[in-house]
């Protein structure tokens, strides 16, 4: 089971690269693991356009006997940063 998720994930990168692999606006990273205060998250994909848009991607591998498929999930990351609410440090 594990050997198919990583074939599927392979296999969306793949086919991810290949449909940006001329684009000027876009970049992908694959396999992307982040760690914070002891919490982690990893993505499948990450794509991210000229604009600082992010889409995370789940890929998951699908086999039904001799048929293989790709399942693609895509999720827009949305965020705001309220600068007003922002903690100061006093330096000095």
């Amino acid at each position: 089971m594990v050997r198919s998720g990583i074939k599927g994930e392979e296999e969306a990168a793949y086919h991810i690269n290949f449909a940006l692999k001329d684009s000027k606006t876009w970049v992908a990273i694959h396999d992307l693991r982040l760690k914070c205060n002891g919490r982690v998250a990893q993505m499948d994909h990450l794509l991210i356009d000229r604009f600082l848009e992010l889409y995370v991607i789940e890929s998951k591998g699908l086999s039904l006997g001799t048929k293989r498929g790709l399942v693609l999930i895509l999720s827009r990351v949305e965020w705001h940063q309220d600068i007003r609410n922002m903690a100061t440090r006093k330096v000095g």
